[in-house]
C-alpha cells in the first residue's frame, strides 16, 4: 500500500499466522492477509547510460573563420569570431578510415581559423578519455598537426600574434577582378616554386582542402610548373578574406606547346553560393589565353564541378559567333539530309569546330563533345524542332557512340580493333587491323553481379539526357540576348 514500507510479495504458499508469523516475516513485513506478505525493502540503484568513447569526427570538429585582430575570445559568437561555423565534409584522410574517433566522451574540436592567412588555432574540449597503454585514445591533436603542421597553434598568444596576414601575398598578377554589394573580389596567380611566403599560405589552404577534396593529396609546390589562383575579398573598410583558390599545372603538348591541367579548387563553406567557383574557373581560362597554352583540362572533376564547366564553357560558346554559326549550319544540313549517314557526317564535331574551341575558348576535344551536344539540343529547342525524327534519332545515337566510348572497358575497344587468322589445324596469330579478313575475338559475356554494359548505357544516356535539359534552362538568357 501507498506509504508502507517494503514491497507486495506475492507466494505460492501460506506462511503460518500470529505472532510466528510476524517473527518468520521480520519487523519490516506485515501480514495483509493468509497468502500475501509484504517483503523487505530492496533498494536500486538508478540505470546510468554507459558513455560513449567513439563518436563521428565531422561531428567533433567544427571550423570558426576569425579575425584575429579582432579577436577577445575565441568562443563562438565571440567578438570577432563568426557564430556559424562549418564542419567538414570528409575526414578520413586525417582520422581514421571509418571517418570514427576513439577514447572521447564528448569530444569537441573547434579549430579557429584565420581569415586572411587560414592559419589556425586548435582548442579541444571532452567529459572524459581512456588512458591505457594497450588501447589508447586516438592522438587528434597530433593527426591534424600532420596536415597543417606548423600553421595550427595550441597558444592563443603567439596565434593572435603570428598568425594573421596584413596584405595578400606580392608578386602575383592579378588576372581578374570583379565588385558586387560594395565587396571587390580578385583573382590573382602565383607562381608557388618563386615564392616562400605564397608556399607557405597554400600550405594552410591545402590543410583546409583536405576536409573538402574526398581523395586530396599534396601537390608539389617547388615544381616550376604549378601555377596558384588564389580569390580574395575586400571590403570598404581596408580587411581582407582568403575565400578560396585552386591550382592549375602545365604539362607538355606536342610539337611546341602547354596545356593547362586543373588540378584542385576549393572554396571555403561561408563564400560558398556566390559565383566564387565559377569565377576561379574563368581565371584559369583566362590564363589559359593570356599565356597562349592550347587547352584545358580538369583532373577528375566531380559532377558538381562537370556541371559547373559545363555551364560556362555553353555560355562561352553561345557568345562566340564562330561556333555558335557552326551549330547553326549543323542543325540545317542534318535536317536537308536524305540518309542516315549524311544526317550523322552533318551532327558530327568537326576538326574546325574542335581547333575554334581551343584556340578561342581553350576546350579540350573530350570537353568540346560534351559542349557540342548541348548546343545542338539548345539549337533544337530554340527551333522548335520535332523530338521524334530522323535527326533526333540519330543525334541520340551520336550521344550514345560518346557514351560508349568513354565508358566500355579498354580490352572491349581493343577488341574492335584486332583479328585473329587460322593457321593450320591447331593455331592461330591475333593481329591488330581492320577489315573483313579473319575473325573478330569474342569477348567474355560480364561476370553474374556485374552490371550489363546496355543497363548502364541506358542510365548514362538518361542523365545526359537530363543535363542537356539544365544546360537549355541555364542559357536562356544568353540566348535572348544573342
Amino acid at each position: 500500500p501507498a506509504g508502507e514500507a517494503g514491497a507486495v510479495s506475492f507466494g505460492f504458499g501460506a506462511p503460518p499466522g500470529g505472532a510466528e508469523a510476524r517473527a518468520a516475516c521480520g519487523t519490516n513485513s506485515k501480514i495483509i492477509n493468509s497468502s500475501t506478505t509484504v517483503a523487505p525493502i530492496v533498494a536500486r540503484k538508478p540505470v546510468v547510460a554507459a558513455k560513449s568513447y567513439v563518436c563521428e569526427a565531422s561531428e567533433a570538429l567544427k571550423f570558426y573563420m576569425c579575425d584575429v585582430k579582432a579577436v577577445e575570445s575565441f568562443a563562438k559568437g565571440a567578438r570577432g569570431v563568426d557564430e556559424d561555423g562549418f564542419e567538414p565534409e570528409f575526414t578520413h584522410q586525417v582520422f581514421r578510415e571509418d571517418e570514427s574517433i576513439f577514447g572521447y566522451a564528448g569530444l569537441s574540436m573547434s579549430m579557429y581559423v584565420c581569415k586572411r592567412s587560414l592559419k589556425a588555432l586548435l582548442k579541444i574540449d571532452y567529459e572524459d578519455k581512456i588512458e591505457s597503454a594497450m588501447n589508447p585514445a586516438d592522438p587528434v591533436r597530433e593527426q591534424l598537426g600532420e596536415w597543417y603542421e606548423e600553421h595550427m597553434y595550441a597558444d592563443e598568444g603567439r596565434f593572435k600574434a603570428e598568425a594573421d596576414m596584413s596584405t595578400p601575398c606580392a608578386g602575383g598578377t592579378l588576372i581578374s577582378a570583379s565588385e558586387k554589394d560594395g565587396v571587390v573580389t580578385k583573382l590573382t596567380a602565383y607562381e608557388l616554386w618563386t615564392n616562400a611566403e605564397v608556399r607557405a599560405w597554400h600550405d594552410a589552404m591545402e590543410a583546409l582542402a583536405v576536409f573538402y577534396i574526398e581523395a586530396f593529396s599534396k601537390i608539389v609546390d617547388d615544381d616550376p610548373r604549378w601555377t596558384l589562383l588564389v580569390a580574395t575579398r575586400h571590403h570598404a573598410d581596408g580587411s581582407w578574406e582568403t575565400a578560396g583558390y585552386t591550382t592549375v599545372y602545365r604539362y607538355y603538348a606536342y610539337p611546341d606547346s602547354e596545356r593547362a591541367r586543373l588540378s584542385q579548387i576549393v572554396v571555403l563553406p561561408p563564400y560558398q553560393r556566390q559565383g566564387l567557383g565559377a569565377q576561379l574557373l574563368e581565371a584559369v581560362r583566362k590564363l589559359a589565353i593570356d599565356r597562349s597554352m592550347r587547352d584545358l583540362t580538369i583532373e577528375d572533376p566531380t559532377d558538381q564541378l562537370q556541371r559547373l564547366r559545363d555551364v560556362l564553357d555553353v555560355k562561352a560558346c553561345l557568345t562566340t559567333p564562330d561556333l555558335w554559326t557552326k551549330v547553326q549550319q549543323a542543325a540545317v544540313k542534318a535536317a536537308h539530309a536524305t540518309t542516315e549517314d549524311e544526317r550523322r557526317n552533318a551532327l558530327m564535331c568537326t576538326a574546325e569546330i574542335y581547333t575554334i574551341a581551343a584556340s578561342k575558348l581553350k576546350i579540350c576535344k573530350k570537353q568540346m563533345r560534351r559542349v557540342w551536344e548541348a548546343l545542338l539540343f539548345i539549337f533544337a529547342k530554340r527551333s522548335n524542332a520535332p523530338e521524334n525524327s530522323p535527326v533526333a534519332d540519330t543525334f541520340k545515337e551520336l550521344i550514345i557512340r560518346r557514351l560508349k566510348a568513354m565508358y566500355v572497358s579498354n580490352s572491349d575497344k581493343d577488341a574492335g580493333t584486332k583479328r585473329i587468322y587460322a593457321i593450320g589445324a591447331n593455331d592461330f596469330v591475333m593481329t591488330k587491323a581492320r577489315g573483313k579478313g579473319g575473325e573478330a575475338p569474342q569477348m567474355e559475356d560480364p561476370e553474374e553481379g556485374q552490371p550489363d554494359v546496355t543497363e548502364v548505357l541506358g542510365e548514362l544516356f538518361g542523365e545526359c539526357v537530363g543535363n542537356l535539359a539544365f544546360l537549355h534552362v541555364q542559357c536562356k538568357n544568353i540566348l535572348a540576348a544573342a
